[in-house]
């Protein structure tokens, strides 16, 4: 049984990952430090099946209980979220840069088959910053930091940084680089971060009037269970090669607006809206280009927003209601 390492596999991304590895027959290990993540009771029952180890890394990994050799690597611990990037942004550069050399430099003794990076759309932020972002976007759009002094550009740069680092050990310690760069991806069990458990806990508690802010910006929205199945994918492609790849769903852009009336209709719940200024940083527009995934999986298809968005309000509903109890 191939063994299979998942960074960060406690958190919302890597947990619905690292299920959908043991699906497939894989033997994985998890390792997340629980700084954002907690070991709540999907992970408890997840547990039961994986190898889970608790640890920082930003230190070596030699220090660790790990096996010695896995087919492949999936490292997608890091510090993300705008509210982090813009109080802590010393943080976030020092995890997710000091995480990505010592992932590394633990392969580059072992030789994985693959090592998968999970990037982001953010490294877009700063090319679109300067007026030089084609919508939407391809993945050969120069990678900007725009100004360095801004907080929020902590995360991308770390991003960015981080894909270079990537590409440079594989080539250098001979195997694959994969680089997914995730747009937008919501679901169950994605905390409250984020604005679709945001505007769903407000639902819940029967906010009125509703605020929305920044009502005509876009987003393409791609469900987890969509945006695992391609991580997966792209991790284990066979063939070898290096490849920077988007991740998302561009079927269905929309605007704030129209998700809030989209969430609305899935909770039964009106209420007259409050509208307000965007976030300051926060881009008008954001979708992905995914020919070229789509010319290295095939062709795709794509959990519908208005059923993505149903599973997720039922998701949080029960697990607002569950933490009440």
């Amino acid at each position: 049984m191939d063994r299979v390492l998942v960074t960060g596999g406690v958190g919302f991304i890597g947990f619905h990952l690292a299920a959908h590895l043991l699906e497939q027959g894989y033997e994985v290990t998890v390792v997340d430090n629980l700084f954002r993540s907690k070991r709540d009771l999907e992970f408890a029952k997840l547990e039961k099946e994986i190898r889970f180890v608790q640890a920082d890394l930003t230190q070596p990994l030699t220090q660790l209980p790990l096996d010695q050799e896995y087919r492949y690597v999936y490292h997608l611990a890091a510090i993300n979220g705008v509210a982090y990037a813009n109080n802590m942004p010393h943080k976030v550069l020092r995890t997710n840069l000091l995480s990505t050399v010592q992932v590394l430099d633990w392969c580059a003794e072992r030789q994985p088959e693959t090592v998968l990076f999970a990037s982001s759309s953010e490294t877009y932020h700063g090319a679109a910053q300067w007026g030089h972002l084609p919508i939407p976007t391809r993945e050969e759009v120069p990678l900007v930091i725009a100004d360095p002094d801004i907080p929020r550009y902590s995360y991308a740069g770390s991003k960015i940084v981080g894909e270079l680092i990537t590409l440079n050990y594989a080539k250098q310690y001979n195997f694959a680089a994969r680089i997914v760069r995730y747009h937008n991806v919501y679901g169950p069990r994605m905390g409250f971060d984020h604005v679709i458990p945001q505007w769903i806990s407000r639902i819940l508690g029967r906010e009125n009037p509703f605020r929305v802010y920044g009502p005509n910006q876009t987003r393409a929205f791609c469900y987890v269970s969509d945006a695992v199945s391609a991580t997966y994918r792209i991790g284990t492609l066979p063939g070898g090669g290096h490849h920077i790849v988007n991740v998302g769903n561009p079927e269905e852009e929309i605007n704030m607006e129209q998700l809030c009336r989209r969430l609305f209709a899935v909770a039964g719940y009106q209420a007259p809206f409050d509208y307000r200024k965007a976030p300051l940083g926060s881009p008008d527009r954001r979708c992905p280009d995914i020919t070229l995934l789509s010319s290295l999986l095939g062709p795709l298809t794509f959990v519908p927003l208005t059923d993505g968005l149903a599973r997720t309000y039922a998701w949080y509903e029960q697990y607002l209601g569950d933490r009440e109890q």
